[in-house]
């Protein structure tokens, strides 16, 4: 015969065991949960980190940097390097061989992206959709212009190379104000001059090897820009602020398109450099 005692004990322990079941099935539940709403979160998250990694790359790759800001005005900068480099289209190549073969398979989703865009000689940034830089890294050239109806108000310069023997300035005007600073290994040069937004200005530099020039206004069909030509073998450092009169704003990105899908997520978006 069963005793009460025992009795009471074995209704205990069931009572107790099925405690345990119900709460760790429970726990099991709202951790799987968890884990899903933490993935879900993740997905947007791992896209945005993929686009800021390859930008960096590309930002290495063509040795260039870029930033918008914009209130009562706008206002670019860029800053890079003029040389003699014809390594960077294969650069391109293989990084997007690498991106596309090696580092995309290893990550969420399903990526893809084609960089021949920025490998056809060319690499293009857009300031939204109000101004482009281009540096045509064969020819070595660099070219910022507003792709809208933006007046320039003025343009800061700084340029850097070795050699540098004199100068000669090309230009009238009076609506526009440049401040260029030219800093060589021996020589040095600063200049304020006025210049009219829709006329051609330019400043030929000449050094030992060859020569560059800085054009202002209107260049190539476009006004209020600005485009520096190098035709040297040395390298030109060179950093571009220039003013306008509109207040309009937007990323800065380059012309190249990153493809991502992930359960509820299927977007193309352009690499951005600055958010």
């Amino acid at each position: 015969m069963i005793s009460k005692k025992g009795f009471l004990f074995t209704i205990s322990v069931i009572f107790f065991a099925s405690t345990l079941v119900f709460f760790a099935q429970t726990f099991s539940t709202n951790n799987n949960a968890n884990e899903a709403r933490i993935i879900d979160s993740a997905r947007g998250i791992n896209l945005f980190s993929a686009g800021d990694d390859i930008s960096f790359d590309l930002e290495r790759i063509f040795g260039i940097n870029a930033d918008y800001n914009y209130g009562s005005t706008s206002s670019t900068f860029v800053s890079g390097v003029l040389s003699d480099n014809p390594t960077i289209s294969t650069s391109i190549s293989n990084y997007s061989t690498f991106l596309n073969n090696s580092f995309f398979p290893r990550v969420t989703g399903t990526k893809s992206i084609d960089l021949s865009s920025l490998s056809d000689g060319v690499m293009e940034v857009f300031f939204g959709s109000f101004f482009e830089f281009d540096y045509d890294y064969q020819n070595q050239t660099a070219f910022i212009y507003p792709l809208q109806s933006n007046v320039l108000q003025s343009v800061d310069i700084n340029l850097y190379s070795t050699d540098f023997n004199t100068y000669q300035w090309v230009g009238t005007g009076s609506e526009v104000t440049l401040n260029i600073h030219f800093y060589g290994d021996s020589n040095s040069l600063s200049l304020t001059k006025t210049v009219d937004t829709s006329s051609a200005s330019s400043l030929l530099l000449i050094f030992n090897d060859a020569n560059a020039v800085v054009r202002f206004g209107s260049v190539l069909g476009k006004t209020s820009a600005v485009f520096i030509d190098s035709n040297r073998v040395s390298a030109i450092n060179y950093s571009i602020k220039s003013n306008y009169s509109s207040s309009s704003g937007g990323r800065v990105f380059f012309n190249a398109i990153l493809r991502n899908t992930l359960t509820g997520i299927d977007s193309n978006s352009f690499i951005v450099l600055r958010r």
